[in-house]
């Protein structure tokens, strides 16, 4: 993406955030951006692919971490961590998402548009790390989990947004931890990964019986 292109897209974020989505022009965006009016229409042919990419922008950036988190191998229960990173350094965008969602998805098939950029930027990208890091079986087993972590980060983390406050990665995120961790119990995995844990588990247990086992035998010394 252009370096004009993405000042006009942050231009066109400051007005929204000051005059609202419906007020919201492309002159006022141009004069904002330092551009004309027509550079404007060159990278944005109306004002509603204009601000349906502010969303899908965001929804690339937080793609972008959720596969950097794969490469990188940490566990997928740091997916809170991630998301709330990413929405507390754009809570301009996700109050507005909050309060004028109609305004970001009101062109034609924008929708089913954020729809599309939600699945590839974010779903697709959350599923395969589950699938890395768990074993888990690509399915629509995966899908949903991934989705249903989605959505229960972005529902918390929207929640102190809706009431006019900052959003605190760092009091949300041990709760949302222990969430994420509870749901990845519920991953379908494969064959490999089932022999691989139960054999952890066999061989756990026949330690730990092996070490009462020693310990009862063991003679008691006498003082």
């Amino acid at each position: 993406m252009s370096r004009t292109r993405d000042a006009i897209l942050d231009a066109a974020l400051a007005v929204a955030a000051e005059h609202g989505l419906d007020a919201t022009r492309m002159e006022d965006v141009a004069t904002a951006a330092g551009v004309t009016r027509q550079l404007v229409y060159y990278h944005f042919r109306s004002r509603e692919q204009l601000l349906g990419e502010l969303h899908a922008r965001a929804l690339r950036a937080l793609g972008d971490r959720l596969r950097a988190g794969v490469d990188a191998g940490r566990p997928v229960e740091d997916l809170p961590a991630v998301m709330l990173q990413a929405m507390s350094e754009n809570q301009t965008l996700c109050r507005l998402l909050v309060t004028e969602m109609w305004g970001l998805l009101a062109g034609p098939g924008a929708a089913a548009t954020a729809a599309e950029h939600v699945d590839a930027d974010v779903i697709g990208p959350l599923a395969h790390w589950i699938c890395q890091a768990t074993g888990a079986e690509p399915g629509p087993g995966t899908t949903v989990l991934a989705r249903a972590l989605f959505g229960q980060v972005t529902a918390v983390a929207l929640d102190p947004v809706v009431r006019g406050d900052d959003l605190d990665p760092h009091v949300l995120e041990p709760t949302l931890r222990r969430l994420t961790r509870a749901a990845l119990t519920t991953v379908p995995r494969t064959t490999e990964s089932r022999t691989a844990t139960s054999r952890t588990a066999t061989s756990r247990t026949a330690e730990s019986r092996t070490a009462t086992s020693r310990t009862a035998t063991s003679p008691v010394l006498a003082p």
